[in-house]
């Protein structure tokens, strides 16, 4: 039984009083059934997608809980009582009407991971800063305009998305989350990188995409465990060499922008496995990304390119290369499409 995930309608709740995980999905609920307070054993519950508004204080009897699910429904607050949820360590909260971080969930002590994107949630209160043990915190699609600074003694802090809000800078303070992993920033009104950003050495994925960003920092380079940056739909009309000097970046998105050429040394990105470079204003491409052993996909559409490099007819571990919208000449298609057969090439 310990394994068994039940979805059934709460008329059967009385007769899965030993139950350890309930989903209740989709079920049209305006109120959460009495009998699943009488379940003790719960370790998660799925109350996704309902139409509930709101939390009885009668949760607090769930004291084995460890995950819970209330997405998509109606709700604007939580009851205090939430806090006697000691065990609990994900929360689940997204699409909802919440307009604020709910307070009551400040005292839970073993909570890892929160999910409030998809809310109305305009600010973050002083409260957060006693939440250290949090790991991973999603409030994309919100209305944030800043963080304060006590979002920032998170210490624990390793994913974090903040996407799709009205962000217009990136905190310098970004830099005491000294264990962050992935940091999500894409689709807000951000125009610069700070230098601070270099100091955290921890990221492995930046995205950054749909901003206003028109420079990259030489101190992204101390990025040393970078593997994925996403800077596509951004403004950026040139790129200094400290790109190339990401010795571990796998994927690199840089479409949509209007750069007229890339970094003479690309070919040191040893380890890149994707690049796109679609949308830009390119003329050309330097010899040395022949010396990428490593890429397998390279798209490069819609730019100026007349011209490629003769090295590249060589790159047979490509898989995949578009170059659709670029004005080549057919016995530069033909060449390509000779020499690079395992490749799917598309003009």
């Amino acid at each position: 039984m310990n394994d068994e995930i039940f979805t059934l309608p709460y008329k059967a709740l009385k007769r899965i009083d030993k139950a350890f995980h309930l989903e209740m999905i989709g079920q049209e609920l305006k109120e959460i059934p009495e009998e699943i307070f009488e379940l003790k054993n719960l370790k998660t519950l799925n109350l996704q997608s309902n139409l509930l508004e709101k939390i009885p204080p009668e949760i607090s009897k769930l004291t084995k809980l460890e995950k819970l699910t209330i997405s998509y429904n109606l709700l604007s607050g939580l009851p205090d009582e939430i806090n006697h949820l000691t065990k609990l360590k994900e929360l689940n909260l997204n699409n909802n009407n919440f307009f604020k971080i709910p307070a009551a969930i400040s005292n839970l002590k073993e909570l890892k991971k929160i999910n409030l994107s998809s809310n109305r949630i305009e600010k973050i209160d002083s409260f957060v800063s006693n939440m250290k043990q949090l790991e991973k915190i999603e409030l994309a699609r919100n209305s944030l305009a800043e963080i304060n600074k006590d979002f920032f003694k998170i210490s624990n802090l390793s994913y974090l998305d903040i996407s799709e809000n009205n962000l217009k800078k990136i905190p310098g303070d970004f830099v005491k989350f000294l264990s962050l992993n992935t940091l999500i920033m894409h689709s807000n009104l951000i125009e610069n990188i700070p230098a601070e950003i270099g100091n955290i050495t921890s990221l492995e994925w930046l995205d950054l995409s749909y901003n206003n960003i028109s420079k990259i920092p030489d101190e992204i380079s101390n990025l040393k465990n970078l593997i994925g940056l996403f800077l596509n739909n951004n403004k950026l009309k040139f790129l200094n060499d400290s790109l190339t000097k990401l010795n571990e970046l796998e994927q690199l998105y840089l479409n949509y922008n209007s750069l007229k050429k890339i970094p003479k040394y690309m070919g040191k990105m040893k380890n890149l496995h994707n690049l796109e470079m679609d949308c830009n204003e390119l003329t050309e491409l330097p010899d040395s990304i022949c010396s990428i052993h490593t890429l397998r996909e390279m798209s490069i559409d819609d730019n100026n390119i007349n011209k490629l490099p003769e090295c590249l007819k060589e790159m047979r571990n490509l898989k995949m290369l578009i170059l659709s919208n670029n004005p080549l000449d057919k016995k530069i298609k033909n060449e390509l499409e000779n020499n690079l057969s395992d490749c799917k090439i598309v003009f």
